[in-house]
């Protein structure tokens, strides 16, 4: 498979569309991790749903790192809830923030075990 073939899949599969959207203003969550959670396509979500159950904490960093994925695309898939509009700085403090609660749900697993 061609670089070119695999990235058409995954943007297909991320639902990566290349027109500018806001997001729907009751998706809207001005509070800070509760807003950081990312509006997802269906199947990156069953993903990030499938790790988690798996392995708590795996899907919710897999869904902060998807975020950057849809950088480059002004989508609402990918994007964090903080406002209509995000940009790079919102997207990276989205995966920051997602990346620590995501290590945290790991780290707590581990702890009660």
């Amino acid at each position: 498979m061609r670089n070119s073939e695999f990235l058409i899949r995954v943007t297909r599969m991320i639902n990566i569309r290349c027109e500018k959207q806001k997001i729907d203003p009751q998706l809207v969550e001005p509070a800070l991790v509760k807003g950081a959670i990312p509006i997802l396509s269906y199947p990156s979500a069953a993903v990030c749903l499938t790790l988690n159950c798996i392995l708590p904490g795996v899907g919710t960093i897999v869904s902060g790192f998807l975020v950057l994925c849809c950088y480059n695309c002004y989508t609402p898939v990918g994007c964090p809830r903080w406002a209509q509009d995000c940009d790079f700085l919102d997207r990276l403090g989205c995966t920051l923030i997602n990346t620590i609660v995501g290590l945290a749900q790991l780290g707590l697993t581990f702890n009660l075990i």
